[in-house]
């Protein structure tokens, strides 16, 4: 026993010091426990820990950093982060270490004082009159440890008290928020679903009796049980969801409604937190209540109180920060009126127009970072300046093409040829559908810099990708007399070396590779260009280390993923666009049809008739559970039961993410060639694959993909001068689903796909928020908030064209520069 460590951080620390060697055996996969990853496991005991600690250690808080990250991170920094973690365990739990660690909490956690002033950015919310360690520890489970996060902490969702439905009111099909008291509740197995239970709580107001009901799987119990004590009998709740009509209790009902308690917990009342009664009104009935967001240990009374003392002792600290000019021309709130307004509206007309200014400022702020950011490049990085020559290579290309190009080919040549002969960097991003043509134009533009006694590289994504431009720059640039290097990191010792010294005496003049290119060992004799395919899957410290690869080359980035303008706003406000809106011509629509699973044998006979006629298919299955592995062996079993029963005569082929990189060769060579007629495979046949002979694409499951993704799988056929057609194969009765899958039978054009993609699934998912460098927003809506996202745009950069820019709203300065300086200290801790 360790006498200066609770019981619950001494079983933590002991889990923590198991857990780490069962990763290390894996390999560092953040391995999938019982219940949750190692990485999510982590993080919930080092916020217990915290919590225990009083937030003393410091130690903690940097490893919870660490591990927040973890998922996304490569290889050597899972690594550090789980050696860290283990060293902490290690000294934490020996007894020595506790007495520092117990005099570290004491000096570091003095009693605060009324007369400090500090500002409320950095003042800690234990300064709060009454809220002491034990609050603000729980508090920091929330991610609130300072006075300003607190007041920026928003409600989720309001109840209005009053204008308050009653159960006796409520109509089927309504889609309702309603205040009720538990009744009861109770559970048991369907007798026509083995293993799932259903879960009914009885509800009650004093008009009336309703149910709402939750169902549990085989591997739910714990979840089920959980849920059932949270709502004992007598738990004030909130209940949203749609209406129903339960013909065995004879009441309305409520299925998968979002619940919430909204009872008072004894144990957390405010007279335990030192929280003193406020004057009336109630903060929490009798008016419009708001409803936070909450983690173990943390009620909504408590919370209410908080941030109401919060807002009458501190709010008047905060200093109004936009310019007077834009808040009278869009009519917005002053900033310590919006606040009281969003957490406690006097009217809901109040409360929205308090979010409208608190998303002026997110997105108007958000924007003066872009903005900032491309202004101070152009001004402090000096480009190359490199001109397209008479008789120059790229000319001799166009010249050797097959095809003229494009209108929109031409206009994004024409734009980066500018941007590279000017002596400002180029920053630019190359924007087209699948198919558009985006190759060529990249090849040009590498093509500029060696005739200008310059190397180019390209970084691709994937292998296959590299692999796939590689082949093509070969079949091009060798008649030119331009030596090309392929940089992988699957590839030979023997082959590194010989591509290394090619690239760095200057032999070899066009580098194409996978991230293997920026490795440090691998240097250029002279680079002057880089293109980077599919940026957005690339980091921008990933695409910034390129730059260190040269005297400062210019950059070009592209993309196949159709972004809509609200979305590229943000993800590449910092950039200059050239979209290629158009097709090369000869190219047919690709005929799309959604078909269920009884409709299977169609898509079938439509393989047949193509492959009769000399064609290819593939057939693309999807991830499992996120896991390539487990989508492999899918795949596997598939192609056996189609080989056998469906297509006996046809040859077919193997392709996912879990084959050796020389198997994939082999059997993408044995598809282009066409001694394959089918493809099987995962999702790794998304980008890069580009066999103009195949005019099936067949999906299965195609309502577990995004549009996005089965628009880019769509884009693997039409490729030929001949018609193709894309089959999209689901199970789903759910009419969302077939709504949503419909888009893509009414529709080729990717960005109205995108632009729905973005609606459905919401920026976040649409490119993943850490690689896309997405914001994160506490309001916003960057699809709902279209119209004050172009507002914010136009504002922030008139201001910042301004002849004295920022240096004219010092208040906006500070708050902007204070951003920017948290958001260097995080890419810093990675």
């Amino acid at each position: 026993m360790y006498p200066l460590l609770t019981e619950e951080a001494q079983l933590k620390l002991t889990d923590l010091k198991q857990a780490v060697p069962l990763e290390r055996k894996h390999q560092f996969v953040d391995v999938q426990g019982k219940r949750q990853r190692f990485s999510a496991f982590v993080c919930q005991s080092l916020k217990i820990l915290n919590r225990e600690f009083s937030g003393a250690v410091a130690e903690v808080s940097a490893l919870l950093t660490r591990f927040e990250r973890y998922s996304s991170m490569d290889l050597a920094f899972r690594m550090a982060a789980c050696d860290a973690l283990e060293t902490f365990v290690l000294d934490t739990l020996n007894p020595k270490r506790q007495t520092a660690v117990a005099r570290a909490s004491v000096a570091n956690n003095p009693a605060p004082t009324p007369t400090e002033q500090l500002p409320i950015q950095t003042l800690p919310v234990q300064y709060i009159k009454g809220v002491g360690p034990k609050l603000a520890g729980v508090l920091g489970l929330l991610n609130i440890s300072t006075v300003h996060e607190l007041l920026y902490y928003f409600p989720r969702d309001y109840v209005d008290y009053n204008q308050q439905a009653s159960i006796s009111t409520l109509l089927e099909g309504d889609t309702v928020s309603l205040v009720a008291t538990v009744e009861g509740v109770s559970h048991h197995e369907l007798k026509n679903r083995q293993g799932l239970q259903v879960l009914r709580l009885k509800v009650s107001d004093k008009s009336g009796v309703a149910t709402a009901s939750w169902f549990f799987g085989k591997k739910q119990l714990a979840q089920l049980h959980a849920f059932k004590n949270k709502f004992p009998r007598g738990t004030q709740v909130l209940l949203s969801g749609k209406v129903k009509w339960d013909s065995y209790s004879r009441c309305p009902s409520l299925e998968k409604a979002d619940i919430q308690s909204l009872s008072y917990e004894e144990k957390a009342d405010a007279s335990e937190s030192g929280l003193a009664e406020l004057p009336p009104p109630s903060l929490h009935t009798g008016r419009i209540v708001p409803i936070y967001p909450l983690s173990q240990g943390v009620n909504l009374k408590t919370l209410r109180k908080c941030i109401y003392q919060a807002l009458t002792l501190y709010s008047q600290q905060l200093e109004e920060f936009l310019p007077p000019s834009i808040r009278q021309t869009l009519n917005l709130l002053p900033l310590q009126e919006a606040l009281m307004g969003i957490h406690f509206p006097e009217t809901m007309e109040q409360c929205h127009q308090a979010k409208r200014r608190l998303v002026f400022d997110e997105l108007f702020l958000m924007q003066l970072r872009l903005g900032l950011l491309r202004q101070q490049y152009k001004q402090n990085v000096q480009g190359l300046v490199l001109t397209q020559q008479p008789d120059s290579l790229s000319r001799q290309f166009l010249a050797q093409l097959p095809f003229a190009l494009t209108n929109a080919q031409q206009r994004a040549f024409a734009e980066i040829c500018r941007d590279l002969a000017a002596s400002e960097p180029m920053n630019r991003l190359l924007h087209g559908d699948v198919g558009a043509g985006k190759t060529v134009v990249a090849a040009l533009t590498l093509l500029v810099a060696v005739e200008n006694g310059y190397q180019a590289a390209l970084m691709a994504p994937t292998e296959i990708l590299a692999e796939q431009h590689y082949k093509k720059f070969v079949d091009w640039f060798t008649p030119l007399g331009i030596g090309c290097a392929l940089v992988l990191g699957k590839q030979s010792v023997k082959t590194k070396r010989l591509v290394k010294q090619g690239l760095l005496n200057g032999q070899l003049h066009i580098a194409v590779g996978t991230h293997a290119l920026i490795q440090d060992d691998v240097e250029f004799q002279r680079l002057g260009v880089v293109v980077v395919d599919e940026q957005h899957r690339f980091g921008v410290r990933q695409r910034m280390k390129f730059r260190e690869k040269g005297e400062m080359p210019e950059l070009l980035s592209m993309t196949a993923t159709p972004i809509p303008r609200t979305l590229a706003m943000t993800v590449h406000g910092d950039l200059d666009v050239s979209v290629l809106d158009e097709l090369p011509p000869g190219r047919s629509p690709i005929k799309t049809v959604l078909l269920t699973q009884s409709q299977r044998v169609q898509a079938y006979d439509l393989i047949r008739q193509e492959v009769a006629l000399g064609r290819q298919a593939y057939i693309v299955f999807p991830l499992i559970e996120e896991s390539e592995t487990l989508a492999a062996k899918a795949a596997t079993a598939e192609i056996e039961r189609l080989q056998k029963e469906t297509f006996p005569t046809l040859q077919l082929g193997l392709l996912h993410g879990k084959l050796k990189s020389e198997e994939k060769e082999a059997v993408m060579g044995a598809f282009a060639s066409g001694a394959l007629n089918i493809l099987v495979a995962t999702t790794v046949v998304e980008v890069g694959v580009d066999v103009p002979n195949a005019t099936v694409m067949m999906i299965e499951s195609a309502d577990r993909f995004g549009l996005a993704q089965l628009h880019q799988l769509r884009g693997r056929v039409g490729r030929g001068k001949h018609q193709s057609y894309c089959v999209l194969l689901s199970t789903s009765k759910n009419t969302e689903t077939k709504e949503r899958l419909a888009i893509m039978e009414q529709t080729t054009d990717g960005f109205v796909i995108a632009e729905h993609d973005l609606s459905l699934r919401g920026p976040g998912d649409y490119l993943g928020t850490r690689q896309s460098g997405l914001p994160d927003l506490a309001l916003a809506d960057l699809v709902e908030d279209h119209e004050l996202l172009a507002l914010a745009r136009e504002h922030a950069f008139a201001l910042l064209a301004e002849p004295a820019g920022l240096e004219g709203y010092p208040a906006l300065k500070q708050v902007l520069f204070a951003q920017l300086a948290q958001g260097q200290a995080l890419l810093n801790s990675g």
